[in-house]
């Protein structure tokens, strides 16, 4: 091992170090308002395994059902907790949205596929009970962050590669939808994805990850089963492919990135954003943050003392906004499994 990469690695160490030391007392505020606080659910079971569980945050009754946001945290598919995020349920729930906080399957307790499946699992309990917490389920939206965002996306696009597979060529699975079992990749679509510096290319971000020294350090390539396996969990690569298009497949998409994250660069969404485009689908949107890093996009959302927090959860309300338009099912045959 060479100086440089020494130097690397004690450069990254020390970075994490630093910012665990950091983010200290918001440790500290989250934990106290996870435990004090009994304006929401807590360990809702949303599937079999030992992580399908959710915190729900529901705003106060009104006469119409509210719209959801389901959160799927980020920690490099490895680590991260539902209840470092109830500040961010409790500020969706008081500006009328019902969110919903998930656990799902880490490595080394599982994989991607593991995931995919949680992920597909959380929808549909979505779809069929959140109505008995307020919620609207013609308002369902994903949102997710870094390697939350990859995992929720990842899922959408074998979703959509799956139905232009099988409707435009008329064949039976695709070879890129291994991932997934059947039944899910026919289930209901969400109203839409909310993306916060996600990690959309594996390929790119393990090159990222090599200059920085942490590629081995990092969870990322024995999640998704070593190096061979990389491009078939990227999403903007399997996007490029132009196998079929888009269009209609996939739901609304938001992008949020800050130009200044160091650890999932901002080209992550601005590929993906080209990628949705070029492959038909219209309904996406990229929204650069000039002063976010990666961390920031997250905390920033989660207490209204931070300077960016009203702009990034105003953003996430105009995209959500509490009373408005209802889903419609992308294509025929749609709904839920009631």
């Amino acid at each position: 091992m060479n100086l440089k990469r020494i130097a690397l690695i004690a450069y990254a160490v020390a970075e994490h170090i630093i910012f665990y030391f950091t983010i200290i007392p918001f440790v500290i505020r989250t934990g106290i308002a996870y435990h004090l606080r009994q304006e929401f659910l807590k360990d809702v079971r949303y599937g079999s395994k030992e992580r399908n569980l959710v915190d729900i945050y529901r705003p106060a009754l009104g006469s119409q059902a509210a719209p959801v946001v389901v959160f799927v945290h980020g920690g490099a598919w490895t680590s991260g907790d539902k209840r470092h995020y109830c500040l961010l349920g409790e500020a969706l729930r008081a500006r009328g949205i019902v969110a919903v906080i998930a656990n799902y399957t880490l490595y080394p307790n599982g994989h991607i596929e593991d995931m995919l499946e949680d992920c597909n699992q959380l929808l549909w309990w979505t779809l069929n009970h959140i109505e008995e917490h307020g919620g609207d389920w013609k308002r369902i939206w994903l949102m997710g962050h870094s390697a939350g965002a990859h995992i929720i996306m990842q899922y959408l696009v074998a979703k959509a590669r799956y139905s232009a597979y099988h409707s435009v060529l008329h064949l039976g699975a695709s070879p890129y939808c291994d991932a997934l079992h059947t039944d899910a990749l026919d289930s209901p679509l969400p109203a839409g994805f909310i993306g916060l510096s996600g990690v959309y290319d594996i390929v790119d971000h393990f090159e990222h990850e090599s200059k920085r020294a942490v590629e081995n350090i990092s969870a990322m390539k024995p999640a998704m089963h070593g190096p061979e396996n990389f491009a078939s969990h990227s999403p903007t690569l399997l996007l490029q492919t132009k196998f079929c298009p888009m269009k209609r497949r996939l739901p609304r998409l938001h992008l949020f990135h800050g130009l200044i994250d160091k650890t999932v660069p901002f080209s992550s969404s601005e590929k993906l954003f080209a990628a949705v485009r070029d492959a038909g689908h219209d309904e996406v949107h990229l929204r650069k943050f000039d002063t976010v890093g990666h961390a920031d996009m997250i905390f920033e959302m989660m207490e209204s003392h931070r300077p960016h927090h009203q702009r990034l959860i105003g953003e996430v309300i105009d995209i959500v906004p509490p009373s408005g338009e209802t889903w419609h099912p992308p294509y025929p045959g749609v709904g839920r499994n009631l």
